[in-house]
């Protein structure tokens, strides 16, 4: 149970439920994987997911090329790497309800692409071959599926996507392919069938499936031990995409998936027919016999019941001539033992913070809550090493009060935001980006003794805490910087010749501060802050920044004379994930303009994950964010302008019954800035955005550096209060445009005119 590789990639509840451990011991009793690859978090079909794992008990797994921090963000302000963060942990709370296990490669979502060969340029098609290779050489599937095909009107990624499960295929199995793998350790792995599951929604659309042996396959079954069907199962794992609005509704009764043969060895009748038994496997089948009886055995008023046999495979283990599945096998084992018994085992502190190489105090709490006796030899890790030799019988708790050592080094940040991550890639190493998460550093090793197995179980060491809705939570303590300076936004737009104000949240950890905040890269007053805080004393500080170029404003921090680059801290909390710590160095980027404001107030209506507003403020207007009420029944005529947020038509539902009242607005003499909006299987647009009529299509030009051409240069709108100029077109990270209008009513004035290489302008 040491170490981090199985116990990322493996996705459980624990302590786990009756039906829980008898789904994994089921589990055990094939040594079948099966893996699905697509590109994007939420491209995954979870109703194979959970009839894979649940119905046909194999190991089942999705590979998500991406993190998807490319994507929208429906429930919060979050982008880029936060959206990652979120959309990863909906990724692992979607997998522990289907049952499925999580994969990645270090790949980045960028943003949609038009064609898989410009997805794969950007990726290096060689690099994203070796990221899928290596996850299919760790997790070694023996059947592997695709959810999109290799050609056709879809994502780039999506495309890119099954073109290289199809390559991996091949070259995971041969050893001079990407032999640095096979040297540190990674043996080469052939799959034996590649299937593409053709989708329901492309079926509909009259699309056909490729060439190819044709099985269709009833996913609509009943897992009885947790009283659902497969389809509510895959719903409530499809809702966990909550940043994505992909709720779901739960389906009943039978339901039929396509799996077409792309390659590999042909069936008959059943798409796992003719896989791998522990009979075929040197060495499994004293294993084999021991999960049968564990499984035959199994009493779920009384899970401990399982120990005996358990406790034998876990034994028989060590005869597997396979090293790689022996360790998995055993790992596995140790995982129910431990949730067999009832095992309580916990490491609790009363802050989620400590310095690095500080001390604190961790109250350790044992109770087996099944059947003892469980035996406790031996805890370690942290600057501790005790030998309690603590015996638990059944209901029996045991606790002991102990001072750690927090491990040196940098903050404790989601492993593959490490280092600085490219815009096409992560940089962390290979092997652990491959990963979805990682234990924090901060965690205890536990030596056990469960029905005469010995084995080690790392425990993270927690803050627990109490919500007054949301009951109790948990939180990992982290590794942290004795002081967090937070600035209030990541980009600041700085009006020529003047000074902005710009705000740091200063935050001390758990020991306190005192020291100094100095600045770098931009024209600072004050240039330095001397601040002394208690323990985690929140302080704001506020400068004033002139800049005369583009280019980013870094903060320092000085203790003791020792002059070091300050890190941000931002927390991600939503109800329905983990709360999760991301801490980066603490930068703005600083953007001069030159900007002529209108007097007067602007009216706002927020959208969805939208900053415009501070940013409008931050850059000198007076900005009055407009509700349902103000909309529906309040004094617009106070406005010459109101600014309508991004998506706000999809999502804000005052403003589409108010619609009517601001056109009126308009016709006299009102301006309205309506910002994209999407239009989508899941975001509807039936309403026209403006007071004359317009529709608005998926029209997207993806290429970054595409040449803007601004057809009325001298139009008001370009010229005030800023000029638009090519320069304002520079260093764009993702589409260049995006839901263009496909038809639009005479009285509107396209402006801009783009295109992708090859393609017709599109106007907007």
């Amino acid at each position: 149970m040491t170490g981090t590789t199985l116990v990322t990639a493996l996705v459980s509840a624990s302590p786990s439920s009756a039906a829980e451990i008898a789904h994994r011991m089921e589990q055990l009793r094939t040594p079948v994987r099966v893996l699905y690859v697509a590109a994007h978090p939420d491209d995954e079909n979870t109703q194979m997911l959970t009839w894979l794992a649940r119905g046909r008990s194999v190991r089942a797994a999705y590979l998500s090329l991406t993190r998807g921090d490319g994507g929208q963000n429906l429930i919060g302000a979050e982008q880029r790497p936060l959206l990652g963060v979120i959309r990863t942990h909906e990724l692992l709370a979607a997998r522990n309800i289907d049952g499925a296990e999580q994969w990645f490669s270090r790949l980045r979502d960028f943003g949609y692409s038009k064609s898989a060969p410009e997805a794969l340029s950007k990726w290096g098609e060689e690099e994203a071959l070796e990221e899928v290779v290596r996850v299919f050489r760790t997790f070694r599937p023996h059947v592997v599926i695709t959810r999109f095909p290799e050609e056709g009107r879809t994502h780039g990624h999506h495309l890119a996507s099954a073109r290289l499960a199809r390559s991996a295929m091949h070259a995971a199995g041969d050893a001079e392919r990407f032999p640095d793998q096979v040297k540190a350790g990674l043996r080469p792995w052939q799959v034996r069938r590649l299937f593409y599951n053709f989708p329901h929604f492309w079926a509909s659309r009259g699309g056909k499936p490729p060439p190819g042996a044709r099985f269709d396959v009833d996913v609509g079954g009943f897992a009885a031990g947790l009283g659902r069907s497969y389809g509510e199962l895959s719903a409530f794992s499809r809702s966990m995409h909550k940043s994505q609005g992909f709720g779901a509704s739960a389906r009943t009764g039978p339901w039929t998936e396509t799996l077409v043969l792309l390659e590999g060895d042909e069936p008959k009748t059943d798409v796992l027919e003719g896989l791998p038994t522990w009979a075929d496997i040197p060495g499994g089948g004293e294993v084999s016999s021991a999960i049968e009886d564990a499984f035959e055995n199994f009493d779920a008023r009384r899970p401990a019941s399982a120990i005996p046999w358990l406790g034998r495979a876990h034994a028989a283990a060590a005869k597997i001539e396979d090293p790689v599945l022996a360790s998995e096998v055993r790992a596995r084992l140790e995982q129910l033992l431990v949730d067999a018994s009832g095992l309580l085992v916990e490491a609790r502190a009363e802050v989620a913070e400590v310095e690095a190489g500080g001390s604190l105090e961790v109250e350790l709490k044992a109770l087996a809550r099944g059947e003892g006796p469980i035996v406790i030899r031996r805890v370690s890790g942290l600057g501790v090493d005790i030998t309690p030799r603590v015996v638990l019988d059944k209901h029996a708790p045991w606790s002991k009060k102990i001072d750690i050592v927090a491990p040196a080094g940098e903050p404790t940040r989601p492993h593959w935001l490490e280092g600085q991550p490219g815009d096409f890639r992560y940089t962390v190493d290979a092997e652990r980006g491959i990963h979805p998460m990682e234990s924090t550093p901060v965690r205890l090793v536990f030596e056990l003794g469960v029905g005469g197995v010995g084995l080690s179980y790392e425990v993270e060491v927690r803050r627990h805490w109490v919500d007054p809705v949301l009951g109790e939570r948990t939180q990992p303590v982290e590794v942290a910087p004795p002081v967090a300076v937070t600035p209030a936004v990541s980009v600041l737009l700085v009006p020529e010749g003047q000074t902005q104000s710009l705000a740091f949240e200063v935050r001390a950890g758990p020991e306190g501060w005192s020291g100094r905040l100095s600045f770098e890269g931009g024209e600072v007053t004050p240039p330095t802050f001397d601040l002394e805080l208690a323990a985690e004393e929140l302080r704001r500080v506020e400068v004033g920044v002139k800049a005369d170029k583009r280019g980013a404003l870094r903060v320092l921090t000085s203790r003791a004379k020792a002059q070091i680059p300050a890190w941000s801290r931002r927390v991600v909390d939503h109800p329905h994930l983990p709360v999760v710590t991301h801490r980066a160095p603490a930068e703005v980027e600083l953007v001069p303009v030159a900007l002529t404001l209108p007097k007067g107030a602007v009216g706002y209506v927020p959208g969805s994950g939208d900053a415009v507003a501070e940013i409008l403020g931050r850059a000198g207007l007076e900005v009055v964010s407009l509700d349902g009420t103000a909309l529906t029944s309040g004094d617009l005529s106070r406005f010459r302008s109101i600014v309508v947020g991004i998506r706000a038509f999809n999502v804000n539902k005052d403003l589409v019954r108010a619609r009517e009242r601001l056109m009126g607005w308009v016709a006299d003499g009102g301006t309205l800035v309506v910002q994209y909006n999407t239009k989508n299987w899941s975001s509807k647009l039936n309403i026209d955005i403006g007071p004359k009529p317009i529709t608005i299509n998926r029209g997207r030009v993806t290429d970054e550096t595409a040449k803007v051409e601004r057809l009325q240069k001298n139009h008001p709108l370009l010229t005030r209060p800023h000029r638009i100029t090519d320069a304002d077109f520079e260093g764009w990270v993702q589409e260049r445009g995006l839901y263009f209008a496909e038809t639009w009513d005479p009285a509107y004035t396209p402006l801009f005119s783009m295109h992708d290489p090859g393609e017709e302008p599109l106007k907007g």
